[in-house]
């Protein structure tokens, strides 16, 4: 019996340490970045929480590869909103205004964490890539200094201006 108690103590600890953070997602903002800087790569930034579902099937997309967020481009970051402390920095840095009122809140970021686009709620994959190639044709501009936009500045792309429960900004 204490065996069987100790290997049932032992999967449990397995499976929390497995699935504590989603698998190839970093929980810390601080360390993404730095992984993003050092590895010259955008950030895929989720915030939510695990009983959502929209954010479920965000990271499910992902991991089935329909959306294409590969490790090679990104580096996946996976923020719990329930986390007063993570709220907060999120909020200071990213301002909840800009994604509506429905998880996950997405930003896509250049390797320095400055957003390129963000969205919020559920995106099916195929509006997921739209926002994707929006970010990298972002990146790419900004990185070669033409047509970026003020920081600050707020823009619909890829979605046309004022579409319900659309949100992208600028930074």
């Amino acid at each position: 019996m204490k065996h069987l108690l100790a290997l049932a103590s032992s999967a449990l600890v397995l499976s929390v340490y497995a699935f504590g953070a989603a698998a190839g997602y970093e929980s810390d903002f601080a360390k993404a970045q730095a992984t993003a800087q050092a590895q010259n790569k955008m950030m895929f930034v989720i915030y939510g929480r695990e009983a959502c579902s929209n954010c479920q099937a965000t990271k499910a997309m992902i991991k089935s590869h329909q959306i294409k967020v590969t490790d090679s481009k990104f580096v996946l970051v996976d923020l719990n909103c329930d986390d007063k402390q993570v709220s907060a920095d999120f909020n200071k840095r990213f301002g909840k205004e800009n994604f509506g009122t429905t998880l996950p809140f997405v930003v896509v970021t250049d390797s320095a964490g400055n957003a390129l686009v963000s969205s919020g709620g559920y995106k099916d994959a195929a509006e997921w890539e739209k926002i994707l190639h929006a970010a990298q044709r972002k990146a790419t501009a900004s990185s070669a200094g033409v047509g970026t936009a003020p920081s600050g500045t707020k823009t619909d792309w890829p979605f046309k201006a004022g579409a319900p429960g659309t949100t992208s900004t600028t930074r």
